[in-house]
């Protein structure tokens, strides 16, 4: 701003705008990106334009929104739009005056949305399929998907098999798709070591899109399986979590909370602290939770009482919390909000059996 000699004043009534943009982005959220996310949150909590509210409606995140909100469920409702039908859509709810016609625009992107992870959930499963366990790389294709979503479901297929991904969908000869990567590992010099097969490429070091013609997609798989293959290390194959601090599950308390909370909102380069605590006892009423039953709900025993904690996708370790046993955790605290009463609540990452 003081670069281009634009007074602050001119610019305060485009800050949730910009925090959606921050927060959808991904980007460091550090310097004048947290201050105005700060802001721009205030602003989205008490006085949003239409569209955002609306959008904020069909996503059931209508009071004390946090950045997280508006990563999770604002910004993949405007990526719908683009992914699904055609980006105008976001932009003009975005820049609606009257909440009626936004409510209508909402409506449209949120079936944009449902379509968006149904999607997602059937390519995601038959791509899980198609995975060479054997290889330090992934690419999977197909005719039947959709493009708008191979990027959602790369980035979930590393969830389940951490090594560079590529997912492409095929169109009239022509394979169309994105890449995601691992930690560490430079995703676009692969590529580019295969780029004589590819029609066009671009990207960085842990995303790229790409082009490639039918006839030459064999050849590619076997050129960026030696590409990765020479230079990915076992390191880089493992999946990593960064811990601040080991403490005491009694430590956990709504004082803590309240200095964790003073360095949000949180995102790139300013993460949310993640603790570990070792030798944890779920009370007996933890369980696997879930339609399918695919996460998990413990309820940490401490000295006095109990703290519930959710693990989103890790119901499968429900094997080692029950009977009793004892487990090491890592997580981070968060607030759980329900029927009005608000309780902290640990998000569980990880968790082992204690040694």
């Amino acid at each position: 701003m003081s670069k281009n000699e634009i007074d602050f004043s001119e610019i305060i009534e485009y800050l949730d705008l910009l925090t959606v943009s921050i927060g959808a982005d991904i980007v460091p959220m550090t310097g004048e990106n947290r201050v105005f996310s700060f802001y721009g949150l205030q602003q989205i909590n008490t006085n949003p334009r239409v569209g955002l509210k609306a959008l904020m409606e069909v996503a059931n995140k209508t009071k004390n929104v946090t950045i997280t909100d508006v990563v999770f469920g604002v910004a993949p409702r405007i990526n719908a739009a683009g992914r699904i039908e055609h980006a105008k859509k976001a932009v003009e709810i975005l820049v609606e005056t009257d909440f009626t016609k936004a409510k209508l625009f909402a409506d449209k992107i949120e079936e944009n949305n449902i379509t968006r992870r149904s999607l997602d959930q059937s390519i995601t499963k038959e791509a899980l399929e198609m995975i060479d366990q054997k290889k330090k790389s992934t690419v999977v294709h197909s005719k039947n998907w959709h493009k708008g979503v191979v990027g959602i479901v790369a980035s979930r297929l590393i969830e389940n098999h951490y090594k560079p991904t590529i997912v492409l969908a095929e169109k009239d000869g022509i394979l169309t798709g994105s890449a995601r990567s691992v930690h560490d590992f430079d995703l676009y010099s692969a590529i580019a070591k295969c780029a004589y097969l590819c029609e066009k490429f671009g990207g960085h070091k842990y995303a790229a899109g790409l082009s490639i013609k039918k006839e030459n997609l064999a050849q590619f798989i076997d050129e960026f399986e030696k590409a990765v293959s020479e230079s990915i290390t076992e390191d880089q194959l493992t999946p990593k979590i960064n811990i601040d601090k080991v403490i005491d599950i009694d430590e956990v308390d709504d004082k803590l909370y309240r200095i964790i909370k003073q360095f949000s909102p949180f995102g790139p380069k300013n993460l949310s602290p993640i603790f570990v605590s070792k030798a944890v006892v779920d009370n007996g009423y933890g369980k696997q939770v879930g339609a399918d039953r695919t996460h998990l709900r413990i309820n940490a025993k401490r000295s006095n009482d109990s703290i519930a904690g959710i693990g989103f996708g890790m119901g499968d370790f429900f094997e080692n919390i029950k009977d009793n046993q004892t487990f090491d955790m890592c997580y981070s605290i968060d607030e759980n909000e329900w029927n009005g009463r608000k309780t902290l609540q640990l998000r569980l990452r990880d968790l082992k059996p204690n040694s």
